[in-house]
């Protein structure tokens, strides 16, 4: 599941020791908040909701100031853990195999561009 993959590459990235943290850590991030609503297809509450935490808790920080405090990275960390385990535990994600099928952007090569990018296109 695409929501899964950054939060938890966040996760592990922020639990090492001396991790190497670079603006993809984040922008990664951005990006799925960016998107998930184009990928709520079914308008479901409970996707917004987790989107809305997700921006609220790691969407607010520059990974310039999660290199510099120690302090803001173990916040980020366990915003990132918790987040993670919850998305794992909702969504019923057991592997790898399970997330690849989930993948969204394996929906949006089968279903196009989100609306947004079409009318992009369009000229809209």
């Amino acid at each position: 599941m695409k929501i899964y993959r950054p939060i938890k590459h966040m996760a592990e990235v922020l639990s090492k020791d001396k991790p190497k943290i670079f603006e993809s850590l984040l922008t990664n991030v951005t990006d799925l908040v960016n998107i998930l609503p184009d990928l709520n297809f079914t308008e479901d509450p409970k996707l917004e909701e987790m989107r809305k935490e997700i921006e609220g808790k790691l969407c607010d920080i520059t990974a310039d100031q999660l290199r510099d405090s120690k302090y803001l990275r173990n916040l980020a960390l366990e915003a990132a853990e918790g987040l993670r385990l919850r998305i794992k535990e909702k969504g019923g994600i057991e592997d790898e195999d399970t997330l690849e099928m989930m993948d969204f952007s394996k929906i949006i090569e089968k279903c196009g561009k989100p609306v947004y990018e079409q009318m992009e296109m369009e000229g809209e």
